[in-house]
């Protein structure tokens, strides 16, 4: 796996690009891992979101250097309804080879509906079966959760009521005063508090994690 740099989770054409025709013309590039395909996430898991320009030109980069482009949707219902995305699932399917629609972060019991696009990577993809497991027995189960989702705009309202709570949860950090760590549109909000306010949340909500943080912080486990 080869990572490229980023403050904000997002990857630019022109970093992929650079990537690329700095292997191929390494003249020892057969000792190094193959650039095989670029796999991006949306929203990122700092909470942000690529636009349509930005997947545009990384879409375009990609098919010049034939390699695919892989989404990972599993907060995608997320990336749709953030009011700084100009994305569609349209948009989606139109420049991505690969993308899949996250279940179980938006209500799903289990699972994640992987659409491959590009018709070169379907084939044989079902030997995966055998290859890597087995065939889910009640497999049944799973599409329905993503038919009942796709009904009626359900997916939409489950990620537009979630991120307008996310974003009366960020205004009320913000007008106390408190900076986010980033500028995230989505139901992911990274406030950052000082120690005092974590100590002072732990005494009121005891959550494994708050305790995990506190601990790290230096605080003795049991103290929150």
């Amino acid at each position: 796996m080869l990572t490229l740099p980023s403050d904000d989770g997002k990857i630019q054409a022109e970093q992929v690009k650079e990537l690329y025709d700095t292997h191929w013309n390494d003249v020892t590039h057969e000792h190094m891992v193959q650039p095989g395909l670029v796999y991006i996430s949306h929203p990122t898991e700092n909470g942000t979101t690529y636009s349509k320009s930005e997947l545009e030109e990384l879409s375009k980069v990609c098919r010049e250097c034939g390699l695919p482009l892989v989404m990972d949707g599993a907060r995608l219902g997320y990336g749709l309804a953030s009011k700084d995305s100009d994305l569609s699932l349209a948009d989606i399917a139109r420049l991505c080879d690969v993308f899949y629609i996250g279940g179980t972060k938006i209500g799903a019991l289990f699972g994640e509906a992987v659409v491959i696009i590009n018709d070169d990577l379907k084939k044989d993809f079902r030997y995966l079966i055998k290859q890597k497991g087995g065939l889910l027995a009640k497999g049944r189960l799973l599409g329905i959760q993503f038919e009942t989702l796709f009904e009626d705009g359900l997916y939409y309202e489950i990620s537009n009521h979630a991120v307008e709570m996310a974003m009366m949860i960020r205004e009320a950090f913000v007008e106390k005063g408190y900076s986010l760590r980033y500028d995230s549109k989505t139901n992911q909000q990274f406030p950052i508090l000082p120690n005092d306010v974590l100590i002072k949340l732990g005494k009121s909500r005891c959550f494994p994690k708050c305790c995990e943080i506190l601990y790290q912080l230096g605080y003795k486990k049991g103290k929150c």
